[in-house]
This record gives C-alpha cells, structure tokens and sequence, in this order.
C-alpha cells in the first residue's frame, strides 16, 4: 500500500488528517507486525 493511500484512508475512514511522515510509520509498524506474525506462525 503507497503512503498517498494510507493518507487517503485515514481521511475518508476515520475523518483525521495524517502526514505522509505518520503515514511512513504506520506502514513501518505494520510490516514489523506482520513479520513477526509470519515467523511465530510458520518459523
């Protein structure tokens, strides 16, 4: 998912307003997690 697309989400679905910097985050958190959860699932 591009940062533009997390922005525009966050807008349309939760009505707030987000910096592409708060954007680059959430998108850092989420692969992490999501790592993570791949390695306890299949590792």
């Amino acid at each position: 998912m591009k940062l533009r697309e997390i922005q525009r989400r966050c807008v349309s679905k939760m009505h707030v307003n987000v910096s592409i910097d708060c954007s680059y985050r959430a998108k850092k958190i989420m692969k992490e997690k999501m790592a993570r959860n791949y390695k306890e699932e299949f590792g």
